[in-house]
């Protein structure tokens, strides 16, 4: 491969062993940070360059789209459409012939969401390609229960165009995630022959197409680490005895109404059990928010049931009629298990107290911890950044306006559109805010290498006297 002055030996590595192989099909699944966008491209362009690669589609999670199209353009030279409901309108007005936008295009960046969707995956997969790239292929895995493999819209998909193209290249720093069938049934998407039964499946047959190497584990031209040693690192957080107080009604809460929803059937009730101590580990704010729109549902329950006369007080309370229409992000704050109008009003005292309890807790123990930590980063260094990932958009807002008053912070969540991210990144790397608040979902994937700081804000309870938040720094 043609190098560049910025190609490191290890990615160098990486083209050569991909572009000698027979059939250039490969999961790279080199640690976070080493450059797979990179890799990838720089594998694109050794195909092109022999005619190997006119039409290349790259399949990746919708934030990342348009980073995909911008690495391509500024790194490669290579101008890629980005296909999504409105372009895939407007390509399909100039066609001329029975073509479909997929056809008339020769190099296009699609979101894995709307690439699986019925009528536009029937498309994709009816097009040839000679290069597919599938960015966090993990996403494309399978749901296995037991023995049994539930092949899922994404995984179609995957499967489909691994039928329809020469050379595939799936990406993703984490593709094992603890279930070897899923797994298996991931490399099957380059060789469905060879990786056919997962118990008969060899390390070595594994190695013939994986290309996977920890940052630990390279070395410079000397002999030296190529990379900091990353260093990983718990904060204690100890809780106050009304955040315990708390911590316990809450657990036993769900685990009543965990019980309860599983007797009937509901994994939705469920559900909603687990999301509450999920939101109580993240921040009582959280909680709080929650708690107040679970209140507020249960009183608007409790005026419906009211109107509809034909229920006796021993009949179910909320039947389906009954329940409000609302996205998988509200289902907490609209299911309830009550299985009679008695036992809603109870629920809805119980939510009153937990309410209460919370309101007695202003900012809790592990605001404090995180403040007194960052005091200490930027006491030492005010020229430091720091980036914070958290699971939910509430505590995101909740230590932006609460607690880390005074530094200057940008967010970083789902809702934002994606020219709002990338500057919020841009500003963060100027140094122009100290603080980059994400959640879970909106900050995967982005390039974030010139921060070294890292903390994850969501904690577990390993014991009863402590629980525990991490942060990584490396």
């Amino acid at each position: 491969p043609t190098r560049r002055s910025s190609d490191l030996p290890y990615q160098i590595e990486c083209v050569r062993r991909v572009m000698s192989a027979y059939r250039r099909r490969f999961l790279i699944a080199d640690d976070v940070g080493l450059g797979k966008t990179i890799e990838a491209g720089m594998i694109f362009k050794e195909l092109d360059a022999r005619g190997l690669a006119q039409r290349t589609l790259i399949v990746c999670p919708a934030p990342l789209t348009y980073q995909w199209k911008a690495e391509m353009a500024e790194r490669f030279g290579a101008e890629f459409a980005v296909f999504d409901a409105a372009e895939l309108r407007r390509v399909k007005k100039t066609a001329t012939d029975d073509a479909t936008p997929w056809e008339i295009k020769q190099r296009i960046i699609t979101s894995v969401d709307f690439a699986k969707r019925g009528s536009v995956a029937s498309q994709i997969a009816g097009a040839d390609w000679d290069l597919v790239i599938i960015d966090e292929a993990h996403r494309m895995s399978v749901n296995v229960n037991g023995d049994a493999v539930q092949l899922t819209q994404r995984y179609r998909l995957a499967e489909a165009l691994s039928a329809q193209t020469e050379a595939m290249l799936l990406l993703s720093a984490t593709p094992h995630r603890g279930d070897r069938q899923a797994f298996i049934k991931l490399m099957a998407l380059l060789d469905p022959v060879r990786f056919d039964d997962a118990a008969s499946v060899s390390a070595d047959q594994i190695s013939t197409m994986m290309i996977r190497r920890g940052k630990a584990e390279l070395k410079d031209a000397k002999g030296h680490p190529g990379f900091r040693r990353r260093k990983v690192s718990v904060a204690p957080v100890r809780f106050t005895s009304p955040e315990w107080a708390l911590y316990e009604a809450i657990t036993e809460y769900t685990r009543e109404g965990y019980n309860l929803a599983m007797r009937q059937g509901s994994n939705a009730g469920g559900f909603a059990m687990v999301l509450l101590q999920r939101r109580m580990a993240s921040s009582v704010h959280s909680l709080r928010v929650s708690l107040e729109r679970r209140a507020e549902k249960l009183r608007g329950l409790r005026g419906k049931i009211k109107q509809a006369k034909r229920l006796s007080s021993r009949r179910v309370a909320v039947p389906e009629s009954l329940a409000p229409d609302l996205d998988d992000d509200d289902r907490f704050d609209s299911d309830t298990v009550a299985a009679t109008r008695d036992d809603l009003e109870t629920e809805i005292l119980q939510v009153d107290e937990l309410l209460r309890m919370a309101n007695d807790i202003p900012c809790d123990s592990k605001a404090r911890a995180l403040r007194k930590f960052l005091d200490g980063v930027f006491k030492k260094d005010p020229a430091e950044r720091v980036l914070i990932f958290t699971e939910f958009a509430d505590t995101l807002h909740y230590l932006k306006d609460d607690v880390l008053r005074g530094y200057r912070v940008d967010c970083i969540y789902g809702a934002m559109q994606m020219p709002d991210r990338r500057s919020a990144i841009d500003r963060f790397r100027s140094g122009e805010t100290q603080i980059l608040l994400c959640t879970d979902a909106a900050g995967e994937g982005l390039n974030m290498q010139f921060c070294h700081i890292m903390l994850n804000y969501e904690r577990s309870a390993e014991h009863k006297s402590e629980l525990q938040s991490r942060h990584v720094i490396s």
